[in-house]
Parts: C-alpha cells; sequence; structure tokens
C-alpha cells in the first residue's frame, strides 16, 4: 500500500503523442467498463517471472501478466469504441538516478528511488474501433501464420475444450486482460474461454484494440452456433 501511494503522488511524465483522428465521440452516448486490476491474485503473489523467446507467453501467475482494463462502448449498440490496456509490469529495467532526490515516474509508472538498481517499467496498448480504426504503433501487428493455430486459454479450461483444438498448440495463461493482449501481440491466434467467467470489464478495452487490428471477439456460446443461424461476431461487448 505505501509503495502505490507513492506511485499516485509522485510527478509523472507523459510522452505518448496520440495522432489527429477523425472519430468523434458523444459522451451522452458513450459508456465506460474499467477493471483496475486484472489478473488480482497474479499481483498478490508478486512473482517477477518473465516470458522468454521460447516462451512467450507465461503459464505461471507473475506480475507480468497483470493489467488495467479501460474501455469505452457505445451505450446504443454496445460495441466496443476505444480501449487501452496497461501492462504496468511489462518488463524490468536498470533504474535511473532519482532527479533531486525525489522519487519520480519513468514513462508514467516506473517508480524511482534511492538504492533501488532495477525497476519494472510497463507499458500501454490502445485502438480505436471507429473511423480509421486507429492503434498504437508500440506493439506487434496482427499477422496470418502459415503454421499450426496457437491457442491462449484459461488454465481450468475444461478438457473437452481442449481435446476439441486439435491440430492446435493449446496455451495455457492467466488473466483475461493478457491472454487477450497475447492475441493482440501476436503471440497466439485465437483466445477461447468456455466458462461464464468474463465480463465486459474484462473484454471491452482489449476487444476494441482487436477490432482496430480488424480482428474479432464473440460470446462462446454464440460461436458454438451453427453458422446459418450465428449472430455478427463483432457484437456487443457481453460476457463469455
Amino acid at each position: 500500500a505505501h509503495v502505490l501511494s507513492e506511485v499516485l503522488h509522485a510527478e509523472q511524465d507523459c510522452p505518448v503523442v496520440l495522432p489527429a483522428m477523425t472519430a468523434t465521440f458523444d459522451p451522452a452516448t458513450t459508456g465506460i467498463w474499467i477493471d483496475p486490476l486484472d489478473a488480482t491474485s497474479a499481483y498478490v503473489k508478486g512473482n517477477a517471472a518473465m516470458p522468454t523467446a521460447e516462451a512467450p507467453i507465461l503459464k505461471s501467475d507473475a506480475l507480468h501478466v497483470v493489467t488495467v482494463l479501460i474501455g469505452a462502448f457505445d451505450l446504443a449498440s454496445g460495441l466496443p469504441i476505444a480501449g487501452v490496456v496497461n501492462q504496468p509490469f511489462f518488463e524490468e529495467v536498470a533504474a535511473p538516478k532519482p532527479a533531486g532526490g525525489r522519487a519520480r515516474l519513468v514513462r508514467m509508472d516506473t517508480l524511482v528511488r534511492e538504492g533501488i538498481e532495477r525497476v519494472w517499467q510497463g507499458r500501454c496498448v490502445w485502438g480505436v474501433a471507429v473511423g480509421e480504426r486507429l492503434h498504437g504503433a508500440n506493439h506487434a501487428a496482427l499477422v496470418e501464420r502459415q503454421r499450426h493455430l496457437d491457442v491462449v486459454h484459461s488454465k481450468k479450461e475444461r478438457k473437452d475444450v481442449i481435446d476439441a483444438l486439435q491440430g492446435s498448440r493449446s496455451m495455457p495463461a492467466p488473466g483475461a486482460g493478457y491472454k487477450l493482449l497475447s492475441v493482440i501481440d501476436g503471440y497466439a491466434d485465437a483466445f477461447i474461454q468456455s466458462a461464464n467467467s468474463t465480463y465486459k470489464w474484462d473484454t471491452c478495452g482489449p476487444h476494441a484494440i482487436l477490432l482496430a487490428h480488424g480482428a474479432l471477439l464473440q460470446n462462446f456460446s454464440d460461436a458454438r452456433r451453427p453458422s446459418t443461424t450465428r449472430p455478427a461476431p463483432t457484437t456487443r461487448t457481453r460476457k463469455g
């Protein structure tokens, strides 16, 4: 709690410059979903494990999988229109020297104090799913892969669902936000969640970013219907 308080009251620097966009948003018809701390158990455990080139998606509850999820959606249609995923424990970097002996932030979320050699540095991934569909340039673009399908899913996913993914590589991971971010970053081709435990505050922000990339997110129960009766995959940010 003391460290969090220091971060909140430290000087902040926000170097991100958003591009000009033609899309407009009416606050009267726009709703906001916020998940202030996704993968809470991973945050509490404080494990400092990091992904590797050979295993780019973490299976364990580690600080790296913690995300803050913010999504804006149209109140009439339910469609997500903009999203931000903040990954505060993205990587560890060498700690710069504090300026004037005061605690300060580096890139918004890195607290620097005397006597600390390594600090966490975060990143923000964002997307706008209306107008020209913009997205941040600080993460990998979605690309089609000429190989097997990589599917990220909950560590508690049902065995029959995993067994149905024959021919695909199964990749268990914690945190709804982290799993969706793994798809956004291109480390997984798809995310599947059969349990009724993922909600709008989990999906709205990442859904908007996926839409900005031209990707889709659909309710699991809808995806199981025959294609002739299946609703459009970009409708509403419902739980599932």
